[in-house]
């Protein structure tokens, strides 16, 4: 009996027409995915996975030309789906089965949150004893105070990382935040970052600029738009030399609201720039214990956006600064 050649490949492939109704399936999928049932041909994709906005999630995908799959939980299995035009016929949906990486990837999730949650009150007693000993540091202890005051300034950088990695944690594992989306009024947060930002700068005079519409305004939540918005433009500060610019801008355009930070700062080399988003990834590691961060701002950005339906474009070149632009989706006059 001749080997259909779509049988030979390891992954479940399903075959659609363009209403996304069911015509055939190859052996991977009728083994992994339990398809023998003839009772799926002619189905709903939505019917045949029991997942009624499933056809919405895949057409949008489409409609945007997004790689992104889609994720969902069929017979206790985690399973990622993209779809892909099939010719005139329809499309074709690639299914993966991502249940052990979803599963390692909730495992480091939790360990990282409960380690942090176990190190943060120690380490804020310990935080403040030595806040204690250096403003009380007398004859006895004046020898000791450069040491008390060096201790302070590392247990201050592990609190800023145990505070980020909570928040991280918090960004990949809490599905019920959209539930708490409300009108923003982003011009009053961004004016008062700023003002940070000048603080920030001190000595350094860094000329910013903020071109802001007042009357634009985002549904959201607030707390994780001050992360994005202060991580970028702090980020900003750090990297750009004494008297350089920074320019903020909030402007919406089209059916996108675009929010962007752009500086005159030392930028970075291409390679860089798919990976910066990551935790923990640093260009330059000395540069980046200096200034003081945790290597976690940038993923804490993309986690944030990611929440708010919205992408981050970056820009840069060596010695001519860098630009990133947050786009979100406008959802209409609020």
């Amino acid at each position: 009996m001749k080997t259909d050649p779509i049988d030979l490949i390891p992954l479940p492939l399903i075959f659609l027409d363009k209403d996304f109704v069911v015509l055939s399936w190859n052996k991977a999928a009728e083994k992994i995915l339990q398809l023998k049932d003839k009772k799926y041909l002619s189905q709903s994709i939505n019917d045949a996975f029991n997942h009624p906005n499933l056809v919405e999630q895949l057409e949008t995908r489409k409609q945007r030309a997004s790689s992104e799959p889609v994720l969902l939980t069929y017979r206790q299995m985690d399973l990622s789906l993209s779809v892909t035009d099939d010719g005139d016929q329809g499309y074709l949906l690639i299914v993966e089965n991502v249940t052990k990486i979803r599963r390692l990837e909730r495992m480091r999730q939790d360990f990282v949150a409960n380690v942090s949650h176990e190190l943060r009150t120690p380490l804020t007693v310990l935080h403040g004893y030595l806040e204690i000993l250096i403003e009380r540091a007398d004859d006895v202890l004046s020898s000791y105070k450069k040491t008390f005051e060096q201790m302070y300034q590392q247990s201050s950088r592990m609190e800023s990382l145990i505070k980020e990695l909570l928040l991280l944690s918090r960004l990949e594992n809490d599905t019920d935040d959209k539930d708490r989306f409300q009108i923003i009024d982003v011009f009053p947060l961004l004016e008062k970052i700023c003002n940070d930002a000048k603080t920030l700068s001190g000595n350094r005079q860094h000329k910013i600029i903020l071109k802001a519409d007042k009357h634009l305004k985002i549904y959201g939540l607030e707390n994780f738009l001050i992360s994005i918005f202060s991580n970028l433009i702090f980020n900003a500060i750090n990297y750009t030399p004494a008297k350089g610019k920074i320019t903020i801008s909030w402007q919406k355009d089209g059916d996108k609201i675009y929010f962007e930070v752009s500086d005159t700062g030392i930028g970075m080399e291409k390679k860089h720039i798919p990976r910066i988003t990551e935790r923990f990834y640093r260009i330059d590691k000395a540069r980046s214990r200096t200034s003081g961060g945790t290597g976690l701002g940038l993923a804490i950005v993309k986690h944030a956006l990611l929440l708010h339906k919205a992408t981050l474009k970056i820009e840069s070149e060596i010695g001519k600064g860098s630009t990133f632009t947050c786009i979100f989706p406008y959802t209409g006059r609020l």
